[in-house]
């Protein structure tokens, strides 16, 4: 999924996707309100994003936060899940699953 970027992927199945950079992130989301964000599981203070996947979820509850990994690991995910994450997704997925992924997380 990387070779191509999942801002093309994203674009190529008709979303209008933006990149903030990672110590902007909860600013921009809250500013913006996207329909969906994809964050990287290394970015913030706790595995998984968790701590800026809950800021998220209670400042911008209406924003579907996909949390890209780059590994498997039950408590970071479950931190995820728990903070407010609606989806999680390998970075090494295919692009049909990064759109099916979010627009899942759409639903």
């Amino acid at each position: 999924m990387f070779a191509r970027g999942a801002r093309e992927v994203l674009a190529d199945a008709g979303f209008d996707p933006v990149v903030v950079d990672a110590g902007s992130l909860v600013t921009e989301a809250i500013k913006r309100r996207p329909e969906a964000l994809l964050v990287d599981a290394d970015v913030g203070a706790r595995p998984y994003a968790a701590d800026l996947v809950g800021t998220l979820a209670t400042r911008a509850p209406e924003v579907a936060v996909v949390v890209l990994v780059r590994r498997v690991q039950a408590v970071g995910i479950v931190a995820a899940m728990e903070a407010g994450a609606r989806a999680l997704l390998h970075r090494q997925c295919a692009d049909e699953e990064l759109v099916a992924a979010v627009q899942a997380a759409l639903r």
